[in-house]
């Protein structure tokens, strides 16, 4: 497009120039720079609920680099009861190197010796790690009903 309107301006009494692309093209890409990465944040929540957990069924699939490990915990502001564990190559914990760690959504490492290898099959059903109320905590114990009062008895 910028060619066009640059061969056009030798019709014009005074000729378009390269500078004059640079002068108002640079202030344009400087002001869409920062409105872009605000509109990419918001719209990424909005159009691919980028703002939750990682999905468990994803870590399900044969050739993933995660795994699902039953650890209960705060992810993206969301209380979880299982989380996605992404399996690192080499660790470097407390010094030495791990070659069976994973890294969960907080950055901590844990070693994979204790959890079983792929709890879950490919295409298995897992839990959801969204709960259920919109509190984003755990679920409430449910409370025992009071008991009725007795109504009160006539004449007394």
């Amino acid at each position: 497009g910028n060619v066009v309107v640059l061969a056009r301006s030798q019709e014009l009494s005074q000729s378009l120039e390269a500078r004059d692309f640079l002068l108002t093209g640079f202030p344009i890409n400087l002001i869409s720079i920062p409105v872009v990465a605000v509109m990419g944040k918001f719209l990424g929540a909005a159009v691919f609920d980028s703002d939750t957990p990682f999905p468990l069924s994803t870590c399900a699939e044969s050739g993933v680099s995660c795994q699902v490990l039953p650890i209960p915990g705060m992810v993206q502001g969301h209380y979880v009861d299982m989380q996605a564990c992404h399996v690192l190559d080499v660790a470097d914990v407390n010094g030495e190197k791990c070659t069976t760690c994973c890294q969960l959504w907080n950055r901590t490492i844990v070693d994979l010796g204790g959890f079983p290898q792929k709890p879950y099959a490919a295409g298995e059903v897992q839990p959801d790690p969204m709960p259920d109320n919109s509190s984003g905590g755990p679920e409430p114990e449910p409370m025992e009903p009071e008991p009725e009062a007795e109504p009160p008895t006539p004449g007394a």
